[in-house]
């Protein structure tokens, strides 16, 4: 009734649905233990550490509740120290995106593509990612 073609077709979709499964699930529990290690760690005291360096606390909040939203475990706690890539998945358009978009909310004015406060842009970390758009906010006063 079906050919080879249809049933090759059903393995190979099969295989990438259990292989994304696995993929996701792995990448669950690595976001997990991740969790599980900053216990005591929250949105508040992430905040307050950029507050103390005269960081406006809408800019830190904002950066915290998008990187949560792109991790797997609910209730992730963000840490300035974490790699932008490999722990967000973050890098060159998609990191320039986030930035567009965080500046945005935050309503920081957003430089064309060829200004030269782009060149400043050395974010590898959320520490550097928050000072980035505060950067930002400081150059281009509204």
């Amino acid at each position: 009734m079906f050919g080879f073609e249809f049933y090759l077709l059903m393995g190979v979709i099969a295989f990438v649905a259990v292989w994304s499964a696995a993929v996701t699930g792995w990448k669950w529990l690595k976001q997990y233990r991740l969790k599980r290690s900053r216990k005591g760690q929250n949105r508040q005291s992430f905040v307050r550490y950029f507050i103390v360096e005269g960081i406006p606390e809408t800019i830190a909040v904002e950066v915290y509740r998008y990187l949560q939203k792109l991790q797997l475990v609910k209730s992730f706690p963000v840490s300035p120290e974490d790699d932008m890539q490999q722990i967000y998945g973050l890098q060159d358009e998609d990191l320039t995106e986030a930035i567009v978009a965080i500046a945005h909310i935050c309503r920081v004015p957003i430089p064309p593509e060829n200004s030269p406060l782009w060149a400043q842009a050395q974010v590898f970390s959320v520490e550097d990612l928050i000072r980035f758009i505060d950067f930002l906010r400081l150059s281009n006063p509204v």
